[in-house]
């Protein structure tokens, strides 16, 4: 039964991925993307320090914003094929290298560097045997290390590329494979050549493989029964979680007006009101610190939008039917466009409840997501100053300027149209003194409330986190189950706003009204669980070779986690906001 599910669920696809078709003997270019180790999160150029053969064009015309972070960051390579025509032995070029570069080279083969080529967009594998099966890996070993400690540069590439032909004569590339090898020209150590020739080799082939699976070697780990068995398995756990919440808040909720009604129809033994009841003139008071409040809101309004809307057109696969364009340039666009809408809602809840000191909210609203990305991204930046990511100083601020710019203007533009909204009228009037609150249970510590609920929201994700770790940090497989990152991230909000809600009627039931910023807490801290694992995924699995890799990670790991807080904790916030104000509208209408 689970293995049919399981098989239901891989075959799902919303569009279906768009095919290049080609003809006999079109000639094509191989792309390279940056040089990558499991090792060190420090990735270079494929031009760095001239180590490799390059092509003729390799300069590109400079425009102001096409800058290292939003480009796909693609290099075109001297190596070309035609469709069908096999070659062998094809000179690339004839390199000599310099005892920095030579030092270079030997740094990179020690930290395991590896060649990521692309056909037709696909990244290249590597075939090796293990004791029973057959593994690939994405991406080509820049050269190997011998027993005494002599170091080999691979100066030979033998290209396979699988084809799958049509009927009206055109072919898809639906394979792309590599064979290294050490050309008896290349057979000297590193440590002793002086130059050496590249050549490569390629050869097609015909196979029945669907287009739709040509990624299906390299994602093996990912679209395994296994992975999917345990993502289906925290999926109905999540789902059981939130029936069994709703259920028991529903029953509550309902048994409580009931007792009202019996109340209010009893005019010889009136029961005397009791819990959430009682705080309907305080439930709406202003809590403090509001500006904080929105500003918190707005920038996790800002970037759920973002992360879902991309998120969303990834599962539909709509990137398949644009020109080329890299997840973080599609990030940028989509947040830039999310940030609108999070400025009309903010404007909005501030209006309804803010103080006079609108101008100042809305500045720092406009700026509070993009802040942390800046400041880390900037001491990232200073760290690897020779990484392929790294910016100057003048264009790494002139790109924030620009794009940062246009999100806060956007942002502000929909903060000022919530402020000119009609106000919105909470079902019940605040009282001109607080009502005093009365002694809470200990499990209502604020504390335990939000170590309990935030650890909740964690575990919707942890799976599916882990496995995105292994997938960035170590085997660099893409992964591309878009569709069920989509639906676990929907989890993992649906989880945040039901631990919310539930600890946001607790709280009302004993009569305490200070629910605002518990509701904020409550999942937001999910993120410093995220940041904590990934600590322990650190020196537990990824287990970097340098202290700059080391620093990299915690600091990507760090931000993650401020976005997993900030998305969490306003997905609480205003869900709980929604519960309370539908229970006590339904409370006067009662």
């Amino acid at each position: 039964m689970l293995s049919q599910i399981v098989q239901t669920m891989r075959m799902i696809t919303i569009l279906p991925p768009k095919a290049k078709l080609y003809s006999e003997n079109e000639k094509l270019s191989i792309y390279a993307g940056t040089i990558k180790s499991s090792l060190i999160a420090y990735p270079y150029d494929y031009n760095y320090l001239d180590l490799l053969c390059q092509a003729d064009n390799k300069t590109e015309p400079s425009r102001l914003f096409n800058t290292k972070l939003l480009e796909i960051g693609e290099k075109k390579t001297p190596y070309e094929l035609e469709i069908g025509k096999d070659i062998e032995n094809i000179p690339v070029c004839n390199k000599t290298y310099t005892d920095a570069q030579k030092k270079a080279l030997i740094n990179l083969i020690d930290n395991k560097y590896r060649l990521f080529y692309k056909l037709d967009k696909l990244l290249i594998r590597d075939e090796f045997q293990t004791n029973e099966s057959i593994t690939y890996l994405a991406g080509a070993p820049l050269g190997i290390k011998d027993s005494n400690n002599k170091h080999y540069l691979y100066n030979h590439f033998d290209f396979n590329v699988e084809l799958s032909p049509l009927d009206n004569g055109k072919t898809k590339i639906v394979g792309f494979e590599t064979g290294i090898i050490l050309s008896s020209e290349g057979s000297e150590s590193i440590e002793n050549m002086t130059s050496v020739n590249f050549t490569y080799s390629v050869h097609f082939f015909t196979t029945k493989t669907q287009y739709e699976n040509r990624w299906a070697k390299l994602t093996s780990g990912f679209t395994s029964n296994m992975h999917w068995l345990s993502a289906l398995s925290t999926l109905v756990i999540i789902i059981a979680q939130a029936v069994v919440m709703g259920a028991l808040l529903l029953r509550n909720v309902k048994f409580d007006f009931k007792r009202y009604r019996k109340m209010l129809d009893d005019e010889d033994d009136p029961l005397e009101e009791s819990g959430w009841k009682l705080v309907h003139g305080d439930v709406f008071r202003r809590p403090i610190d509001i500006e904080r409040l929105t500003e918190y809101l707005s920038g996790g309004l800002s970037l759920l939008f973002a992360v879902g809307l991309l998120l969303f057109l990834l599962a539909l696969g709509i990137f398949d039917y644009i020109k080329e364009i890299s997840l973080m340039k599609a990030f940028v666009y989509c947040f830039i466009i999310s940030n609108l809408f999070s400025g009309i809602i903010s404007g909005a809840f501030f209006h309804t409840i803010g103080t006079k000191a609108w101008k100042n909210t809305m500045f720092r609203s406009s700026i509070v997501a993009i802040l942390p990305v800046f400041v880390i991204h900037g001491v990232i930046n200073m760290i690897q100053l020779d990484s392929s990511i790294t910016m100057h100083l003048i264009p790494y601020i002139l790109l924030y300027a620009f794009y940062g710019g246009i999100s806060a203007l956007l942002f502000i533009i929909g903060f000022v149209y919530g402020l000119r909204m009609r106000q919105y009228e909470f079902p019940s009037r605040v009282n001109q003194l607080p009502r005093q609150i009365p002694y809470q249970p200990k499990y209502l510590n604020g504390y335990l409330v939000m170590y309990i609920g935030s650890l909740v929201t964690f575990l919707s994700f942890a799976f599916q986190a882990h496995t995105l770790m292994d997938s960035i940090w170590i085997s660099h497989s893409p992964y591309r189950l878009y569709l069920l990152l989509f639906i676990i991230f929907l989890a993992m909000v649906a989880t945040a706003c039901e631990v919310s809600i539930l600890v946001v009627y607790l709280y009302l039931a004993h009569e305490n009204y200070n629910w605002w910023w518990i509701s904020f807490y409550t999942a937001a801290y999910s993120g410093a669980y995220y940041f904590v694992y990934s600590i322990i995924y650190l020196f537990t699995f990824y287990k970097p070779a340098t202290k700059i890799a080391v620093i990299s990670f915690l600091l990507v790991s760090l931000l993650i986690g401020i976005i997993i807080f900030l998305i969490n904790g306003a997905s609480g916030f205003l869900s709980s906001l929604i519960f309370v104000t539908m229970l006590f509208k339904e409370l006067k209408m009662e």
